[in-house]
């Protein structure tokens, strides 16, 4: 699904608040399925104003994005010990803490964002990135990504009506990706967990 986020270039005065109020706002609209990490992605896209980043910074492209997806989050699975090595040796740069995420990273010169969240399950590594591809594209393209990295057993989807897609990956690893609608380009905000059980998947992805 995608959201129209007309303020993204608005830096907000209170993240935490802002992400109370959209948890309350997807509770009070029935059956949107919004966790934590909904609520982290809320934070993160709030945190990507044009304060976090050079205003001649290039949207990327699809190839660009799984490139860095497959040399960050994937590369430095299950734990992400190595993800700052990772970053480094994918040519990302690292620069101060968006939002939630800590040890973050961008791409120079364009507008791709890897970092780390701590979550009740563990760490979750998250790619943001905006590109004039079709976001459902730069989606599956990660989704296949996350399914090649992490091969040998079944997996399982979750159908939603917040993230384009939520799959329960065959490590254990959970993937999830929320679009918002830019005027410039659409956001495509992605979270890989560490192996989670089946038990802990509800807290993340739902109400």
């Amino acid at each position: 699904m995608i959201i129209h986020e007309n303020h993204l270039d608005t830096p907000p005065n209170n993240l935490s608040a802002q992400v109370i109020s959209r948890v309350d706002e997807t509770k009070a609209g029935g059956n949107r399925a919004r966790g934590l990490i909904a609520a982290l992605g809320v934070v993160v896209l709030s945190a990507c104003t044009t304060g976090e980043t050079t205003p001649s910074a290039q949207n990327v492209t699809t190839q660009e994005a799984v490139e860095a997806f497959k040399n960050t989050c994937l590369a430095s699975l299950p734990s992400f010990a190595n993800f700052s090595t990772s970053a480094k040796n994918a040519g990302l740069q690292s620069v101060r803490n968006i939002g939630p995420l800590n040890n973050a990273h961008q791409l120079p010169g364009k507008r791709l964002f890897a970092g780390l969240a701590t979550t009740p399950s563990g760490t979750a590594c998250s790619l943001v990135v905006d590109s004039n591809d079709s976001p459902q594209a730069v989606g599956q393209a990660l989704l296949s990504a996350a399914r090649a990295a992490t091969r040998g057993g079944s997996e399982k989807a979750y159908p939603s009506s917040f993230y384009n897609f939520a799959v329960h990956l065959p490590n254990g690893s959970l993937v999830t990706q929320d679009i918002r609608e830019k005027k410039n380009g659409d956001r495509s905000i992605v979270f890989v967990t560490a192996p989670v059980t089946e038990e802990q998947i509800p807290a993340l992805i739902f109400n």
